[in-house]
């Protein structure tokens, strides 16, 4: 069965054969393979006006909900007081995109999406590195050696070379 929710299964306790996910490296006993790098930074719609990188606290905030919270660049809003402006949160950052996109505020976004939708451009034009976290596929050592899952993982790393330049913030901007 394949399972695309937001909410993240327990690999460890049988929830998921293969997991996708962003941080650092995995603890053991998980069996790792590292994709790509994604950076993100900060997002506007293009209706937006006057918002600039040094008044970032004069506009409203689309931001992540407590599951965000392991996140740098979650970390940085607080730190700023930022999230002090949040008119939503949600636990998808397609929704986020969706609010930037209907301009109901600044939020900070992997580029991979914003990159990739020509209603939002960049606020902070260079990714902060201090947010950048890999891309991680894992699974549990016993399923390390079954052979469905070394195909898996061999066509999830292979599916995304082409698209590293975008999740590492590197691609050609419209």
């Amino acid at each position: 069965m394949i399972n695309t929710s937001t909410v993240q299964q327990d690999i460890l306790k049988g929830e998921a054969d293969v997991a996708i996910r962003a941080g650092g490296r995995p603890a053991d006993p998980l069996v790792a393979r590292r994709l790509c790098r994604i950076e993100s930074t900060v997002y506007c719609a293009r209706t937006i006006s006057g918002a600039t990188p040094s008044n970032l606290a004069d506009f409203p905030w689309v931001a992540g909900d407590e599951t965000f919270v392991h996140l740098d660049s979650t970390k940085w809003l607080h730190q700023q007081s930022l999230d002090a402006n949040a008119v939503l949160r949600t636990n998808s950052y397609v929704n986020v995109l969706n609010l930037v996109k209907a301009g109901a505020g600044l939020a900070v976004q992997p580029c991979y999406l914003g990159d990739m939708e020509p209603s939002i451009c960049r606020l902070i034009p260079t990714p902060p590195k201090v947010w950048s976290s890999d891309l991680w596929l894992l699974t549990r050592l016993d399923l390390r050696h079954v052979p469905r899952i070394k195909q898996l993982f061999e066509a999830v790393f292979e599916g995304t070379r082409p698209m590293v330049e975008l999740f590492e913030g590197r691609a050609a901007l419209p």
